[in-house]
């Protein structure tokens, strides 16, 4: 009897191929407009499979699974009592009171709740619906797989070949200056790393399986382009998984194999053969060449910034262990417990089940994981002769991708996470014996999950949208720009309680009105709070405690801020010397440590000798022996001409740990009293030691005072191999370059000094010396052309025939 068309069926099938392609493409998934679109084109695509099986479902229990853990996902975002609040979750029912609710969901975030609930409502839709394709069509949905990765891959080769640092020419991250390397649409290079991995362990099973020369060519052309994608990548955990995955398939193909037709037999033997060889001498060069992997310490794997956060998450997830924070608020609640001080926030704690663990709960987190392993193992256990060679490489897909995501957060985006759903439908498919039909379940479970799916969609339709309007970053923005912003301010701490940002904005605010002191360090508090490792609530304090003139608690509150920050002391610096003017605020303000010392000094002697000198005399009554303070106090000496005070410390520290600064020290007072003999032997001593940046340019000075061009350009040819890799740095001291060879050099040198500055560095000032030196050039050389511009020869600090230039 022949089979009824099911055109229905074909609609899901595109829609699933769709959906598959387009998740990595739009930016990996990650935006929460693009979750909602990809999560509706799968709930159509059930909807749609479902009305096709009207007289009933094919079922597998993964799929009853994935539909639980959304159902309990969206159980976190109901309302509870206090009551029942605080014996599911004592922790959020404490925050919710300490915001002045008395009840509330379990997830701290509802919003963000409402984004992972959208994001596993479309992973179970997709299942759901790739489960009940058929052979034939199911092959559609695995192509679409193969395309989005030779996409993703092309793109990425775009990116590389055209040298750009956006995403599609356009688009920036907001947590990465420039983007570089191997890069593609996905916003974070190991999520595209495992899904690459995901589309070449498919692609290799589709090239075994494949009866036609078009898709062997597509199963080939994924599988090579997507593993060498996933190797360039730079991720460790996707090379690693890479490596893992195509052994693990080329064990099946090599043991299955021979079970299968002698066509099939042969050619399972050269692809499992051809995988180990591409994927060894792609983790070999990996290993040897990419910067990740030549920093990694194996005898000390604790100390890798992947695994920092994970202390912080596994408190995280004690203090929630029952019900959990809420799916996706990890970010927002988790600086209650972060072990890493930063001024950013940890937003995934790089292990899946620790995340799960911290999002749903433990007993969830353990039975989700388990389950998918367990279906994983059932279809593995099911592999006889009769299941399709297809299926060998979703297995080791899937399989390599859950052991990265001990390491990664991937499936967060739905740029992963939705092609995982697509391939755990493909395996549950391909387990089945082709020549047995799965049994159906009865019709009322499907029109039961059409009910629920529409449900599903209303609902993210609905109230989605409304509670997407109130995300945390939204709310912080309008507490920052209501009038009435103190009413703002309650009912985003209402909303997000767990949120110390939204507590400093109120703070913010807080600082820029009339508030009493006290009502502003309430606020501050908060902040602290919810953030103990933030030193965004110690800044805010220290101005606070400024403006009231209490400059000692001030001080306490900049030395927090600067210990907890990640901003650089010369960040501080200024604002720490502009504002606290007593010395001994100054010496409380900074830790004695030369990272510190040098740049507050530097700010404080820029604007007072006298004032410079009492700090490093404060420092050198604890600290006798730091080279920066006895350094500080010969330079404010050195500006108050006191020259016993100078000779005192340049001759301790040329008998110490800092002899190029003493040498500097012992030549400008030299110069300052006349001695020009003494001078140009200091400038002598000073180059011979393996002088520090700061010292180098104090070289440069002596060496101008000197009029000394060679040794001028010998001490800027040392500092560009030290700065030259930085560009800020670098473009300053091509700059100052520039004006040496203006002060001291020849038109021509100088021509072509501001030549090079400008090429590196066009601005205002390039372009008026580069101006200057042409005019005078001209009036130098009247009636003779003008030099050919520098060539380039890859050294721009190489600015001509003299001998002292070298390669940086």
């Amino acid at each position: 009897m022949p089979r009824r068309p099911r055109p229905l069926l074909t609609v899901s099938a595109v829609l699933s191929a769709l959906t598959v392609l387009a998740a990595p493409l739009a930016l990996g998934g990650t935006h929460w407009p693009t979750i909602l679109a990809l999560s509706g084109l799968a709930l159509a695509a059930m909807l749609a499979a479902v009305a096709a099986r009207r007289d009933g479902l094919r079922s597998h229990w993964i799929v009853w699974v994935a539909w639980a853990v959304a159902a309990l996902v969206g159980a976190q975002l109901i309302p509870l009592p206090a009551g029942l609040l605080h014996h599911l979750s004592p922790r959020a029912a404490e925050l919710h009171a300490a915001a002045g609710s008395a009840s509330g969901p379990l997830s701290l975030s509802a919003p963000a709740t409402w984004i992972a609930f959208a994001l596993q409502v479309g992973f179970a839709a997709l299942l759901t619906a790739v489960v009940q394709l058929d052979r034939r069509r199911g092959r559609w949905v695995a192509d679409g797989l193969a395309v989005g990765g030779l996409a993703v891959v092309l793109v990425s080769a775009v990116h590389f070949a055209f040298g750009f640092h956006t995403i599609y020419g356009v688009f920036r991250p907001q947590d990465a200056a420039q983007m570089s390397g191997f890069f593609g649409p996905f916003i974070n290079p190991n999520t595209q790393a495992g899904y690459l991995v995901l589309v070449g362990l498919v692609g290799l099973g589709i090239a075994v399986d494949a009866t036609s020369d078009r898709r062997t060519r597509l199963g080939l052309a994924a599988a090579v382009f997507a593993l060498l994608g996933a190797m360039a990548s730079g991720s460790r955990g996707g090379q690693a998984a890479a490596l893992f995955g195509g052994l693990l398939f080329a064990g099946l193909a090599y043991l299955r194999g021979q079970h299968r037709g002698d066509n099939t037999r042969e050619k399972a033997r050269q692809v499992a053969k051809a995988t180990v060889a591409l994927l060894a001498l792609g983790g070999v060069a990996a290993v040897l060449l990419l910067p990740d992997w030549m920093a990694f310490d194996p005898s000390h794997p604790a100390s890798d910034g992947k695994l920092a956060a994970w202390p912080g998450a596994v408190a995280h997830a004690r203090a929630f262990w029952l019900a959990g924070s809420g799916r996706g608020a990890f970010e927002y609640v988790h600086p209650l417990f972060q072990s890493v001080s930063g001024q950013g926030t940890v937003t995934h704690p790089e292990n899946h089940l620790l995340q799960l663990a911290a999002d749903l709960g433990l007993p969830l987190a353990i039975a989700t994981v388990a389950a998918f392993v367990g279906a994983w193992i059932d279809a593995v256990r099911r592999l006889d002769r009769r299941t399709a060679p297809a299926v060998w490489g979703v297995l080791a897909g899937l399989a390599a991708v859950g052991c990265q995501q001990l390491v990664d957060f991937g499936l967060e985006a739905a740029g992963l996470a939705l092609p995982v759903a697509a391939a755990l439908g493909l395996m549950v498919n391909g387990a089945r014996p082709p020549d047995r039909r799965p049994e159906p379940t009865r019709p009322w479970v499907a029109w039961a999950t059409l009910g629920a799916g529409a449900l599903c969609a209303a609902l993210l339709t609905w109230q989605g949208p409304a509670s997407l309007a109130h995300h945390p970053d939204r709310d912080i923005a309008r507490i920052a720009s209501a009038e009435d912003w103190q009413q703002a301010e309650q009912a985003a701490r209402q909303r997000h309680p767990a949120d110390g940002l939204v507590a400093l904005a109120g703070a913010l605010r807080a600082a820029g009105s009339p508030t009493p002191l006290p009502a502003l360090l309430k606020r501050i508090n908060v902040a602290l709070t919810l953030r103990p490792q933030s030193p965004r609530p110690h800044l805010l304090a220290a101005r606070a405690f400024v403006a009231a003139g209490l400059t000692a608690q001030a001080a306490g509150e900049y030395r927090l801020a600067a210990e907890k920050g990640a901003w650089t002391w010369l960040a501080l610096s200024k604002e720490i010397a502009r504002r606290l003017t007593r010395p001994e605020d100054l010496a409380r303000a900074v830790p004695a440590t030369p990272e510190a010392l040098r740049p507050l000094g530097n700010m404080v002697l820029l604007e007072d000798g006298a004032r410079a000198r009492r700090l490093a005399e404060l420092w050198l009554t604890t600290h006798p022996e730091d080279g920066s303070a006895h350094a500080l106090r010969g330079q404010a000496c050195a500006k108050t001409a006191d020259w016993a005070c100078v000779t005192v410390e340049a001759e301790w520290l040329i008998a110490h740990d800092q002899p190029a600064t003493g040498w500097a020290l012992r030549g400008t007072q030299a110069l300052r009293q006349g001695d020009r003999d003494t001078a140009i032997h200091a400038l002598t001593a000073l180059m011979a030691t393996d002088a520090t940046e700061p010292a180098l340019y104090a070289a440069v000075r002596l060496a101008e005072q000197l009029g000394d061009l060679p040794a001028a350009r010998q001490a800027y040819d040392r500092l560009w191999r030290r700065v030259g890799a930085r560009p800020e740095a670098a473009r300053t001291l091509l700059v100052n370059r520039a004006r040496t060879e203006d002060r001291l050099g020849t038109p021509e040198q100088a021509l072509r000094a501001w030549q090079t500055a400008h090429r590196h560095a066009p601005n205002k000032v390039t372009q008026a010396g580069l101006t200057r030196a042409e005019a005078r050039l001209r009036v130098g050389r009247k009636g003779s052309p003008k030099p050919p511009p520098l060539e380039n020869s890859g050294n721009p600090a190489d600015l001509g025939p003299h001998p002292t230039a070298v390669e940086p």
